[in-house]
């Protein structure tokens, strides 16, 4: 029987408190990928340093890039409020979430 790696899609938020060195726990061993989306986010980052955005550069320069597919592209995320207001990403990361697995 072949072993099964986990393949795990890291959000924004949890890409920005690894790169901080933040993260409460290890991510859990597997295959990990960031969404498009969550790229355009961390290069668009608002008050980033140059040593920053360079370590920005490099980690996703080494992680599988998820695109939108035509099936993703219509959806879209939906919170409590969907004011233009909260789109803003914020200075600092919101408290940390747990890392979702996707197999």
């Amino acid at each position: 029987m072949g072993l099964t790696v986990s393949t795990f899609v890291l959000d924004t938020n949890i890409i920005l408190y690894f790169l901080g060195g933040r993260l409460e726990d290890a991510l859990p061993d597997g295959q990990y990928a960031v969404s498009v989306i969550s790229e355009l986010e961390l290069l668009a980052y608002p008050g980033l340093t140059t040593p920053e955005s360079e370590r920005v550069k490099a980690f996703l320069a080494d992680i599988a890039i998820v695109e939108l597919t035509p099936l993703v592209k219509p959806m879209r995320w939906r919170s409590g409020n969907d004011s233009a207001s909260n789109s803003r990403m914020p200075l600092s990361p919101p408290p940390l979430r747990r890392w979702m697995p996707l197999s």
